[in-house]
């Protein structure tokens, strides 16, 4: 693909413009937008009974986004935004009183307010202060106290443009004995990332920015071994192993990430 098709992709620059991706939300490129037609012309002619293409698709999509951060298909939830994420671990790890999350003073709200809510559960909720807008490994080690369960950053911070040494954090996190939150919405898609090397426990993403597609399409990434250590606090009628017949209640939670937030993308949503 040579750069002018690349260009020919974005409506921006046919019109003769140049887009500075201010990290906020990506014109979407032709592809997406046909995609995304071609969906919704699909329930429009048929309804529910043409599911299965977009049922592929979706499942395509998940595929895509294993290899892309090098994770297992089983290990990926589709969701619709990264705040998403964020509140089924914060939610779901059942912190209490004496418990300690650290995260960083300039985070974007939606990593910032899921944590903070549980104050109210008797949860410390600590900030490290930016030096000239940089975290150094020094500052996060001194913030990790023998009582913190979970730092929660962003790969990349959404005021700033500062990318953390992510594979270092992850190695110091392991160490202590703290699960790494991760919102990587503003890095993936500019950059490789490697959940496994970097030692990542949970991260979300949303799809708009250098992902290039939608608002209201995200993933959500939890390795096999931490499935157990957080609750499902959101569930749907897909949610479950076996989803059909549907007066058949049977609450036996799907394997894998999937079980989690499906009902953003449930077989027949209500």
């Amino acid at each position: 693909m040579d750069i002018q098709s690349i260009r020919d992709e974005f409506s921006p620059t046919r019109a003769g413009h140049i887009f500075l991706n201010h990290a906020g939300v990506s014109p979407m490129p032709e592809r997406c937008a046909k995609a995304i037609r071609d969906a919704v012309g699909c329930f429009q002619r048929l309804g529910v009974e043409d599911w299965a293409a977009n049922a592929e698709a979706i499942d395509r999509a998940r595929s895509a986004v294993a290899r892309l951060i090098n994770a297992g298909e089983d290990e990926i939830a589709l969701t619709r935004c990264t705040t998403d994420g964020i509140n089924w671990v914060a939610n779901g790890l059942g912190l209490r009183s004496g418990d300690r999350v650290v995260s960083i003073n300039g985070e974007y709200p939606a990593n910032i307010y899921p944590w903070m809510r549980l104050r109210k559960h008797g949860v410390e909720f600590h900030l490290i202060e930016p030096v000239e807008r940089r975290v150094t490994l020094d500052q996060i080690a001194d913030a990790l106290t023998a009582n913190t369960r979970v730092l929660a950053i962003s790969w990349v911070q959404f005021a700033s443009g500062f990318r953390i040494d992510l594979e270092a954090v992850g190695r110091l996190c392991e160490e202590r004995g703290v699960l790494l939150v991760v919102d990587v919405i503003q890095g993936l898609g500019a950059f490789p990332l490697d959940v496994k090397q970097c030692r990542v426990s949970f991260l979300s993403c949303g799809a708009q920015k250098w992902m290039l597609g939608p608002q209201g399409a995200a993933f959500f990434y939890c390795p096999k071994e931490n499935l157990d250590r957080v609750e499902l606090t959101q569930v749907g009628s897909d949610s479950v192993a076996n989803p059909l017949p549907y007066l058949e209640y049977d609450y036996t939670p799907r394997p894998g990430a999937r079980a989690a937030l499906n009902t953003a993308r449930c077989r027949r949503c209500r």
